[in-house]
């Protein structure tokens, strides 16, 4: 028979706590890296989201990195 102490318990829970939030953080990290890591993102003219999830196409002389400039990266640190 296994015993296990409330503390024990606890301890369990915060762990499980702590790779969920892990989890979320290598989501948000991963999702950065993938915008940064497609070479259509870096071609002149882009589409891309905005903050209302419509998706705008531009003819720009800018790609879309240079017009996010780190954007996506800041968000995924900041926990956004």
């Amino acid at each position: 028979m296994l015993f296990r102490s409330k503390n024990a318990d606890e301890t369990v829970a915060k762990l499980q706590a702590r790779i969920g939030e892990l989890e979320e953080q290598n989501r948000r990290y991963r999702e950065a890296l993938e915008f940064y890591a497609n070479p259509d993102h870096w071609v002149k003219g882009y589409k891309y989201r905005d903050a209302s999830d419509t998706t705008v196409f531009t003819d720009s002389d800018d790609s879309g990195v240079e017009a996010d400039k780190g954007l996506k990266a800041r968000s995924a640190i900041k926990g956004e």
